[in-house]
């Protein structure tokens, strides 16, 4: 089942960080998008397994006790996503 949705507002700390530079893009929305998984290992090897460029070399600690990893916005090359996507398992779902 999904949960509610969360909106999360980012601020950049400097203007050489991520987050600077996603916002200096031309681009309208927003900078990534992130989905919610029940087991992040299991969808870590399905999107490798499908050639998606992942971020992360395995899924790693995120924020507020989740566990996270990103995945390239030019990924899949056949039909690039265009945005970065956090894949996210939280423990507390």
């Amino acid at each position: 089942p999904a949960g509610p949705p969360l909106l999360q507002l980012l601020s950049p700390l400097s203007a050489s960080s991520p987050v600077a530079r996603q916002l200096d893009k031309p681009r309208p929305a927003f900078a990534h998008l992130a989905l919610a998984v029940a087991d992040i290992h299991a969808a870590y090897a399905h999107l490798a397994s499908l050639n998606y460029q992942l971020l992360d070399p395995a899924p790693r600690p995120g924020s507020h006790g989740t566990t996270v990893f990103f995945v390239h916005p030019k990924s899949p090359a056949e039909a690039p996503l265009g945005y970065l996507l956090e894949i996210v398992q939280d423990p507390t779902a």
